[in-house]
Parts: C-alpha cells; sequence; structure tokens
C-alpha cells in the first residue's frame, strides 16, 4: 500500500493490524499450533504498528508537492516473518516518530496473551477469541507500556 499526503496512516495500520491478527488466526484453526510461533507473529505486527508515519512531514494541502510515505505490507505475515527480529528487538528497534520508553516492554505478557489466543484458535475457530478484540488488547498493552501513540486522540478512546 503505498499512501498520499494526507492519508490516515494509522487508521490503515489499526487495519493491516487486524487483518494480520485475523490472517494469525486463520493459520492457527487451520494448521493447529505449530503452524506460527507466537514470538514471530508478536514481532510482525510490532514492526507493523511501529512502521513510521513520516506522512506528517508532507502537506496535505499541495498533493503534487511530491513524496509518497513508504509502502506497508499487504500481507505482513507472509512479507514481514522472515525479516523481523524478536518482540523485545522489535519493541527497542529505534523507529522515527516514536519515542523509546522508559521501561521495558512486557514482552512475556504479550507473548502470553497471545499464546491464549492462538491455543484457542488452534480449536478450529478463528474468531473465537474474536479477532478484533484480540488485536485491540495486545494494541492497548503497546500503547499503555509507551510503544504506541495514544491512537485516539480525537475521540480520547484507545485502540
Amino acid at each position: 500500500m503505498v499512501w498520499k499526503p494526507g492519508a490516515d496512516v494509522r487508521a490503515a495500520k489499526r487495519e493491516l493490524g487486524l487483518a494480520c491478527v485475523r490472517d494469525a488466526a486463520d493459520q492457527w484453526s487451520r494448521e493447529g499450533r505449530s503452524a506460527l510461533d507466537d514470538a514471530v507473529f508478536l514481532a510482525v505486527l510490532i514492526r507493523l504498528l511501529r512502521a513510521p508515519e513520516r506522512y506528517r512531514g508532507f502537506k496535505a494541502n499541495k498533493p503534487w508537492a511530491g513524496g509518497y510515505v513508504p509502502d506497508l505490507p499487504i500481507r505482513p505475515l507472509d512479507e514481514l516473518a522472515t525479516v523481523v527480529g524478536t518482540p523485545a528487538e522489535e519493541c527497542a528497534r529505534p523507529t522515527s516518530g516514536y519515542s523509546q520508553p522508559s521501561t521495558p516492554a512486557p514482552v512475556g505478557e504479550l507473548i502470553a496473551r497471545v499464546g491464549r489466543a492462538a491455543d484457542q484458535w488452534a480449536l478450529g475457530d478463528p474468531e473465537q477469541p474474536p479477532t478484533e478484540i484480540v488485536f485491540k488488547d495486545l494494541a492497548r498493552c503497546l500503547c499503555d507500556c509507551g510503544l504506541l501513540p495514544w491512537w485516539g486522540e480525537a475521540t480520547g478512546a484507545k485502540p
């Protein structure tokens, strides 16, 4: 996906993040727990959600001024699984536009949350637990520990 100046990149990242969770849930429900490593899934999700948001530097009222935000992968699990580090490395990775948290991210807790959801999905239903709830839970945890901005600035609602 290529984004033009003024595009809502955060909304796109939320959509792609949810699609990433749904893709993982589908894999675990079809192929069982061995289909995907919890840590790889979490690292991909963190890399995707912390992707730079350089669109803020573009002037939306002058679309001819040029420049595009770097592509975000359409299928993050397929495109990023082989290039991400561990979840802890992805949390510590410097990202333009994001401050580094003063406390370490609760990677163990995040992996435990992923594991609980994946165990349920591996029983055969990719929407039990609902992927949207799992995505919001993981995003909220990343937001609470300072790795993501508070995405609901306009509404006051966290992810």
